[in-house]
């Protein structure tokens, strides 16, 4: 077997780009699956699966069974209240992203906010960021009317179309969606948007994400006058006759040509770590340099 150490610029590191599409729909007070290791999760109620981690709460390592999802939530977050932190958080951003873009101010309509309606997207949903301009959403409000919610693409949230009333903003880095004025974020039951009432029972969010994935590319080569030979029986035939002479010779049949069927990747310590198996057996002349090129996705 004969083995070839890469070169400089044969593994190549790249990403490709993709943008899956994302529609979350909730109904009524189902719950989002957001889920905490010391609250509420630690409880004897939970089934389904397994869950094994450190907390302090338990004294240690604790191992639950329990429906883990990962789902988009809608908070409140609010001034002073039990919530301040993600409040507070949400008021850094406005003012790291207000630099940038005029769009993004904390306050609407010219009076300041203390309460917002926040939209919050796991990581997974989107890996790099949500993409500019693919985001929708829409509830039924206390009348059972529908509200349409738009993404501008530069940071604002339109309410009924993207030339309607701006009513927040999205965050496309950090997955947040900040409803901040057009009635979304009052505090009058059945009007917060996606707030459970006796006529709002759903709320549906659309959205793209930013996903890179890495890949790695191998150039694999065959270079002219090497890997022909092979320990395909098929390749060689042993020499009729009777004489002893003939007992352990071999005659090649298929000479200065092989066929390529399988490349294998090997770490430093020759051990096989990946194996590529060709659609079809390639022919190799002597007198050719075949590049095969292997691609790895993650």
């Amino acid at each position: 077997m004969s083995y070839y150490r890469f070169g400089s610029n044969d593994v190549l590191n790249i990403g490709v780009l993709t943008y899956p599409s994302h529609e979350v729909q909730l109904n009524g007070n189902q719950v989002t699956g957001s889920v905490y290791l010391e609250h509420p999760y630690l409880n004897s109620r939970l089934s389904q699966r397994l869950f094994l981690g450190f907390s302090q709460k338990e004294g240690g390592l604790v191992e639950k069974n329990g429906p883990f999802t990962s789902s988009i939530d809608i908070l409140d977050v609010e001034y002073n209240a039990d919530n301040k932190q993600l409040y507070e958080s949400v008021l850094e951003l406005y003012d790291y992203y207000r630099f940038t873009n005029s769009n993004y101010t904390a306050s609407f309509t010219g009076s300041e906010t203390t309460r917002f309606r926040v939209i919050v997207i796991p990581e997974i949903y989107y890996d790099r960021q949500i993409l500019t301009g693919s985001l929708t959403a829409s509830d039924l409000d206390s009348s059972g009317d529908s509200r349409l919610l738009y993404d501008d693409g530069l940071g604002g949230i339109y309410s009924g179309s993207v030339s309607g009333t701006l009513v927040g903003n999205v965050f496309y880095n950090e997955g947040l969606v900040v409803l901040k004025g057009g009635g979304l974020n009052d505090e009058a039951a059945g009007e917060d948007f996606g707030q459970a009432s006796s006529t709002n029972f759903k709320w549906k969010v659309n959205f793209k994400g930013t996903h890179k994935l890495p890949v790695k590319v191998f150039n694999c080569r065959a270079p002219a006058g090497q890997l022909n030979a092979t320990t395909n029986e098929t390749f060689h035939v042993v020499p009729s006759g009777s004489a002893d002479r003939y007992k352990f010779e071999k005659e090649i049949i298929s000479k200065g040509v092989t066929y390529v069927t399988t490349i294998g990747l090997y770490n430093e310590d020759y051990e096989l770590v990946g194996m590529a198996k060709l659609a079809q057996p390639i022919r190799k002349d002597e007198a050719q340099d075949i590049l095969f090129r292997l691609r790895l996705d993650f």
